[in-house]
């Protein structure tokens, strides 16, 4: 007969193993440093987080299970330590974007001011509804980089997404569409918006700059703008299979 069990003992015990043998949780940047990682959105298309780093604090080791998007909403003066103890620099100007394949660092900010950036991170194929069929692109005809090229700029294009930089002009109305089932977009400024519908009804939208949101808008539109400051937004739209 055993006698004298502390559960709250075993429960910590047990815990511990649980975690040792489970390398990524013990990894995971929502456990590991929570204070730093916050998970803004997430559906069976991708998962937005958010980091923020004061000025010259670490974040320890974590891995970044996933590839993705950074879209920079400060400048970047950061130090990463790579698992085997090597470390490099990285240097880039707020507005930035760039994909980041998976990846596990330790990071510091070497910067007097703070760091923040949204990660994009779009979930793996077997999360799609059929990974082998082809990827189905909005018409040619409505696609924005064709038919308002001045205003829509593609970034970032690969096999899992493509990134569009977005900078229209006061009152510009361009139509066009977007492909399904919806993009994450990040306001790198505030922004008022009228989206103007092929049905003839319209609705304005409002950003603050650093939001960052699913828009699932993909018939036939126009994007006024109304706001008296310029305008720029990134698109991140994931290529999902049908």
């Amino acid at each position: 007969m055993v006698r004298g069990i502390n559960f709250g003992t075993a429960l910590v015990v047990g815990w511990a193993m649980w975690t040792a043998a489970d390398p990524q949780q013990s990894l995971d940047p929502f456990v590991v440093a929570p204070e730093h990682f916050h998970l803004e959105f997430e559906n069976q298309y991708v998962r937005v987080v958010r980091e923020h780093t004061a000025p010259h604090q670490k974040v320890p080791m974590h891995q970044h299970s996933l590839g993705g998007v950074m879209v920079l909403l400060t400048d970047q003066n950061i130090r990463q330590t790579l698992p085997d103890g090597s470390t490099r620099e990285i240097h880039r100007k707020a507005g930035e974007t760039y994909w980041g394949d998976p990846q596990t660092h330790a990071g510091e900010n070497i910067s007097d001011k703070p760091f923040e950036y949204v990660r994009v991170d779009i979930k793996a194929a077997s999360n799609r509804i059929n990974p082998s069929a082809p990827i189905a692109p909005v018409q040619q005809s409505l696609d924005p980089t064709v038919v308002d090229p001045a205003h829509f700029k593609v970034e970032i294009e690969n096999e899992h997404v493509r990134v569009i930089r977005i900078k229209p002009e006061r009152g510009h109305q361009a139509t066009h569409a977007h492909p399904a089932p919806g993009a994450i977009v990040v306001a790198l400024t505030d922004a008022e918006l009228r989206l103007r519908l092929s049905d003839g009804s319209s609705r304005e939208v409002s950003y603050k700059a650093g939001d960052a949101r699913w828009s699932a808008t993909t018939d036939p539109h126009q994007d006024e703008v109304i706001s008296e400051q310029p305008v720029e937004l990134i698109r991140i739209e994931p290529k999902i299979r049908k």
